[in-house]
């Protein structure tokens, strides 16, 4: 299913000085984003990266996502998207199974998985979750999983609430309709909690680890790539945006990301391969 919300393409905003330099018609490529990090703050990263690919790349970028997984896999598969700008273990799965290639990778230290409580919470420790409540995004969120599997370690029984999108869960959690949440921590940043406060009760996926990367299809020519790379590695996003911020991928990142997110990308396989099992006829 399409979010509209992400429905943006580049031509509909405000042309800049230097789109009289471009071709025209600009040359379009389609980018493929995971719609539930936070609704507001992902749609001003996206404006604002597609204005930032027309003004430096010539590129009419336009963005689209699914907001099932399986859904926006197979859509990547069968060749919707040129590029996708994807959660880590959604982009390592891509790159192992689907021939996808990996250019780029959120700058280190952008921002980590974590659990978090309030801060007058009377948690304090992951154990002490026991028997409460535990509120995550998508069940296949590379932060959902990293949180299952270290609760599974410490043999700790929780109740999940399973939330669209991240926002949404610190919303759960400042509320008080769930004791603690599992987010990508940027949003942390993105409501105000001032009068309480946050605090981290565990790192998941630590800053030093790639949490999203930048793929392309193995088909994209290389000269389009590297172009999208260097555009995406130039571009700094306001405040106001929520999404990942590029470096080019070396040889290390790709390390340092099967190293710590492969049994990710295993786990989100699994997971699609029994859906697909127990929806079959």
């Amino acid at each position: 299913m399409w979010l509209l919300a992400l429905m943006l393409v580049a031509h509909a905003f405000p042309a800049s000085a230097a789109a009289g330099e471009c071709p025209s018609p600009l040359p379009s490529a389609r980018f493929g984003v995971l719609p539930w990090l936070t609704g507001p703050a992902l749609q001003v990263w996206v404006r604002e990266l597609s204005d930032h690919l027309r003004r430096v790349a010539c590129i009419d970028a336009r963005f689209g996502g699914e907001v099932d997984f399986a859904e926006h896999i197979d859509a990547a598969r069968t060749g919707r998207y040129a590029f996708l700008i994807e959660p880590a273990h959604v982009g390592l799965l891509l790159v192992e199974q689907h021939g996808f290639a990996l250019l780029g990778v959120e700058r280190p230290g952008a921002g980590e998985m974590a659990l978090f409580v309030m801060a007058d919470s009377p948690v304090r420790s992951t154990q002490q979750l026991q028997g409460r409540t535990l509120a995550l995004p998508h069940e296949l969120a590379l932060v959902s999983l990293a949180a299952a599997r270290r609760l599974q370690q410490l043999d700790v029984q929780v109740t999940y609430a399973y939330k669209p999108r991240h926002d949404y869960v610190l919303a759960d959690v400042v509320a008080g309709q769930a004791d603690a949440g599992g987010v990508y921590t940027p949003v942390l940043q993105a409501v105000a909690t001032r009068e309480r406060g946050i605090r981290i009760l565990e790192v998941l996926v630590p800053r030093d680890v790639p949490n999203g990367v930048l793929v392309a299809r193995r088909d994209v020519p290389a000269a389009l790539r590297e172009q999208v790379l260097e555009a995406m590695i130039s571009f700094k996003p306001s405040p106001q945006a929520i999404g990942p911020t590029v470096a080019a991928a070396t040889p290390e990142h790709r390390r340092v990301i099967d190293r710590s997110i492969a049994v990710y990308a295993e786990m989100l396989a699994t997971q699609l391969a029994n859906e697909s099992g127990s929806s079959g006829p």
